[in-house]
């Protein structure tokens, strides 16, 4: 290797650089000042100077670098944002901080910590070898399209006629079912609910695939339906608030270094609560290598529940998820590009059954999230067809204490009931339940 001798060349030119600086400094110093006209004319030295590039206005010694924040300063200190004072706190009237028991709750949103350079970007355990790749691709090759001029590109019509039929199919089935009973809604869309007497969380959505390798159970529409059970018509951070206002405890995302640390927080139960179609409205059966094609769908009286674990299969054992999700609560990270502040689990990791550092819900035990090594598959013979609407029910579980719990007002280990699952636009009529 040349590079020793290079460096051994490069020492003596920065030591006479340094000196000839020292010289410099010594030679204005006070008292020793002359002016330019009476300034003797020195011989150049011997050795090379440095270039007219390398030369600079001298320093003065007593100049220092401003120093990086410590640990005491103002700007290093982060409140943890899963302290009671950063979490929505429910008030006596059963609602959050600052609304009124007989107004509807506004939306709620999950503030990021103030902004630190040690904020860490989401990763999973194969993260930072793809984004080195990803990084080499991108300085290797322009994006497609850069020599287009953004006025002079024109989506085909078709395409927006395409896109905007399905969001109309989606909103159909979003508004298949109407608000649960004495639940408020948080958000614009009734898609969200929070029941603060029950301690419950009711989201939207529906079934978006039945096989195929899972990460997930569910992801939040337009994220990672190729990869989940359910779609949800809501982020994660809107789920994540919902779960704090009814008092759920966030805990940890999974880690692999130094070693394996599973996720930790709250338990939660997941329930899905559906109704089966009128004959004349069941979605047909469809290939699940194509995307789901919504339509319309007609609710009857039939309705069912099921522990969403009986929906998730162990492809090695054949057998359904036995263990339940925690509440590790995800992470915040800072986009370079523009600076701002984003939720992980926004981006489709809400309900996961492979570990993630971006997850909502996690799995508490070693799951991979590597392409060849996922663990799990939809238990299909229990999942209903493709596009039909969805109820999931959140339900925080007792934390273990040394004394027993105060008895709450609905029991957290019992399955919802078909009150919580009202048809819209119709009254709810007595009819047959099944509970997997």
């Amino acid at each position: 290797m040349h590079t020793p001798n290079f460096t051994f060349r490069a020492q003596p030119r920065r030591a006479l650089m340094l000196s000839l600086a020292i010289s410099s400094l010594v030679a204005i110093g006070p008292g020793c000042q002359q002016k330019a006209s009476e300034a003797p004319v020195e011989p150049a030295p011997a050795a090379k100077s440095p270039s007219a590039g390398d030369a600079s206005e001298p320093q003065s010694p007593q100049a220092k670098s401003p120093q990086a924040p410590t640990a005491s300063s103002p700007t290093a200190s982060t409140p943890d944002p899963s302290s009671p004072a950063s979490q929505p706190q429910p008030n006596e009237d059963g609602g959050a901080d600052g609304d009124s028991p007989t107004q509807p709750m506004g939306k709620l949103q999950l503030q990021p910590p103030p902004k630190t350079d040690a904020d860490p970007a989401p990763t999973n355990a194969s993260s930072e070898t793809a984004s080195a790749d990803s990084s080499a691709e991108e300085s290797e090759s322009p994006n497609v399209g850069d020599a287009t001029e953004e006025d002079d590109y024109e989506i085909d019509p078709e395409i927006l006629a395409h896109i905007e039929a399905q969001k109309r199919a989606l909103r159909r089935i979003a508004d298949t079912y109407a608000a649960p009973p004495e639940a408020k809604q948080l958000g614009k869309q009734p898609d969200l609910w929070v029941d603060m007497n029950a301690k419950r969380v009711y989201v939207d959505g529906y079934v978006t695939m039945r096989r195929g390798p899972l990460e997930m159970f569910a992801c939040p529409i337009g994220t990672k339906e190729h990869e989940s059970v359910v779609a949800v018509f809501a982020k994660s951070s809107e789920v994540h608030a919902a779960l704090l206002a009814i008092g759920a405890q966030s805990g940890t995302p999974v880690r692999w270094n130094p070693e394996f640390l599973p996720p930790t927080g709250q338990t939660i139960s997941v329930w899905v609560a559906w109704r089966s179609p009128e004959p004349s409205s069941a979605p047909e059966p469809a290939d699940d290598s194509e995307p789901a094609s919504p339509q319309e769908f007609v609710p009857s009286d039939e309705f069912h529940v099921a522990d969403a674990r009986k929906w998730v299969r162990n492809m090695k054992t054949q057998t359904e998820l036995e263990e339940p999700w925690v509440f590790a609560g995800s992470m915040f990270w800072s986009d370079p590009e523009d600076d701002m502040e984003h939720y992980s689990a926004d981006a489709g990791d809400m309900i996961c059954v492979s570990n993630f550092s971006s997850a909502m819900l996690d799995v508490p035990f070693n799951s991979s999230a590597d392409a060849g090594s996922l663990l799990f598959e939809p238990f299909s013979d229990r999942i209903p067809e493709r596009g039909t609407p969805v109820r999931l029910v959140l339900v925080p579980q007792p934390i273990p204490r040394d004394e027993p719990a105060p008895p709450q007002p609905v029991d957290p280990t019992t399955a919802p009931d078909q009150a919580i699952l009202p048809i819209a636009d119709s009254a709810p009529k007595d009819a047959a339940v099944t509970t997997q």
